[in-house]
């Protein structure tokens, strides 16, 4: 009878972790999701305990449209939060924003400013930065009624735009701008 034997080559759960962490990302960044899924979930079996990994599988479930998923995976992710980085929060906040939850986004994209220094850009898709987070911010409150705190954070991105926002035509013109800054 032939026996089979698990040989260890000198690797490391670590490394294994690392390994499956750099194959998601790179899944991930090339728009393969199914494949980031997978290595994102292998990490995690891996090592239930470290934030990365349900951080690149909770942006891969919102590439994937399954928004309860990925605010699972992020919800996840903050239990250590020495090991949290601010993709985790910024990406909760987008996952939020798009279930109408804008009380809890603008939570969580202030934990993603806060924990950035205010520099924040998404390492993973260099379209995503600090002002994506701003115009969300803007967006909540707007959706919220909240037109001062709106205007507030539209000004952060742009200086020179100004609006009556108590007024319906001013309340209009921020749409407007939320919307022409969402398209940049």
């Amino acid at each position: 009878m032939i026996g089979m034997f698990a040989v260890s080559c000198g690797g490391t759960n670590t490394d294994s972790y690392s390994s499956l962490l750099e194959e998601g990302w790179a899944a991930f960044e090339s728009g393969d999701y199914v494949s980031a899924y997978d290595q994102f979930s292998a990490a995690i079996s891996t090592d239930e305990t470290r934030s990365e990994a349900y951080i690149g599988r909770g942006w891969t479930m919102m590439r994937r449209d399954s928004l309860d998923a990925a605010i699972r995976d992020f919800e996840s992710g903050s239990s250590d939060p020495g090991d949290v980085s601010p993709d985790l929060y910024a990406g909760w906040a987008f996952a939020l924003n798009a279930l109408h939850q804008y009380v809890l986004s603008n939570t969580q994209a202030a934990e993603a400013v806060t924990g950035s220094n205010e520099g924040w850009s998404f390492e993973h898709d260099d379209k995503l930065n600090i002002e994506d987070l701003r115009i969300l911010e803007a967006e909540n409150f707007f959706a919220m009624g909240n037109f001062s705190a709106s205007l507030l954070r539209v000004q952060l991105i742009n200086s020179n735009f100004s609006a009556n926002v108590s007024s319906v035509q001013g309340q209009a013109q921020l749409a407007a701008e939320i919307e022409r800054l969402r398209s940049l």
